[in-house]
């Protein structure tokens, strides 16, 4: 993280809270670390052929290469998974998803 020139907000700035003035006087205020969880996306490859089948999982976990193993620990072997980014605390608490918990898209 950027050193921030020593002000009023400094230690909210070391904390991880941003400030952002967008010159309209609407101040905007960023939480680093607000995503607590993440959206994976399951690939199915038919066994047939065809178009492949895409499915959203919505995992209660930070780091997407965990995230992909909570998920990845019940696919079949046709199929790939990708973590796709992060999902917000706020989604994850109306979802009621537990940390470790995932559920379907």
């Amino acid at each position: 993280m950027a050193d921030y020139p020593y002000c009023e907000n400094h230690k909210r700035a070391k904390a991880g809270w941003y400030n952002y003035d967008r010159g309209n006087d609407i101040a905007t205020v960023v939480y680093e670390g607000m995503a607590n969880g993440q959206v994976v996306l399951v690939t199915t490859e038919p066994l047939e052929g065809g178009s492949p089948v895409r499915s959203i999982y919505y995992v209660a976990e930070q780091d997407p290469a965990k995230a992909m193993a909570i998920v990845g620990a019940m696919i079949a072997p046709n199929e790939t998974v990708e973590a796709w980014g992060p999902l917000p605390e706020v989604a994850i608490k109306a979802l009621g998803l537990k940390p470790g918990d995932f559920t379907r898209g």
